[in-house]
């Protein structure tokens, strides 16, 4: 499923990126979501 859906993204005439966060897995303490997720808040998004 997420191949397919990744190609009807880049079949698309949208601007896009894909984001696979492998860094999510670890323990509580490596606090790698949250890392993830303040990056994402501070990058700059466009609708």
């Amino acid at each position: 499923m997420r191949q397919e859906a990744e190609a009807a993204i880049r079949n698309s005439k949208l601007d896009y990126t894909i984001l696979r966060p492998t860094m999510i897995y670890g323990t509580p303490s490596d606090r790698n979501m949250v890392r993830l997720l303040r990056l994402i808040e501070r990058s700059p998004v466009t609708e």
